[in-house]
């Protein structure tokens, strides 16, 4: 059970470091963007920031749709 520990810590890390740069993001980019972090076999909203005119409407803790753009999105990049 330690590795899976060590797991839910290091993916808890990233999230959180995530969090502290999507501030930046939005001002390094010049498009509004909405950032999202969803666990992929879940769908569960990890993190979740609204752009100023993009909002998907999803909150952390929620289960993202599976046909809603942000899970549309993650299955593009990640191919």
């Amino acid at each position: 059970m330690e590795g899976h520990k060590e797991i839910r810590d290091e993916k808890q890390e990233v999230v959180e470091s995530f969090k502290l740069c999507a501030p930046l993001f939005k001002k390094l980019l010049t498009d509004d963007i909405s950032i999202a972090i969803v666990e992929r076999d879940t769908r569960k909203t990890l993190f979740y920031q609204p752009g100023d005119t993009i909002d998907h409407g999803i909150r952390e803790g929620d289960l993202c749709p599976e046909k809603s753009v942000v899970i549309e999105t993650a299955q593009t990049v990640g191919k």
